[in-house]
């Protein structure tokens, strides 16, 4: 609908690694559904990264950034985020962690 207003347009990725079922995971249904594009942990990205590893929160004055580069979040289990490759995600874009929130998965 046309009336509806639209708010800021950015590229959205997901740093795949195949840890997840992937006919269950949120993330591998943005891809498979044409909403983000699947990156390789060692494909280069320089806009904002959705991360635990820092304690930058995302705030307005990432918004240049995630227009002209745009997001990633990282596709893993918790359960098995500690063979997460950290080292080389930390040399690309800009890590960002949200605000607090509460996280659920429906079953």
């Amino acid at each position: 609908d046309d009336a509806l207003p639209r708010g800021p347009c950015a590229a959205l990725c997901m740093f795949e690694f195949g840890q997840n079922d992937p006919k269950m995971d949120s993330g591998s249904k943005l891809v498979r559904l044409g909403f983000a594009r699947a990156l390789k942990p060692q494909a280069p990205f320089h806009g904002l990264i959705l991360s635990t590893m820092t304690k930058t929160v995302v705030s307005p004055a990432d918004r240049e950034l995630v227009e002209t580069n745009g997001i990633a979040g990282i596709n893993c289990s918790w359960n098995r985020i500690d063979e997460i490759p950290w080292d080389r995600l930390r040399r690309c874009g800009h890590h960002r962690t949200l605000p607090f929130l509460v996280a659920t998965t429906e079953r």
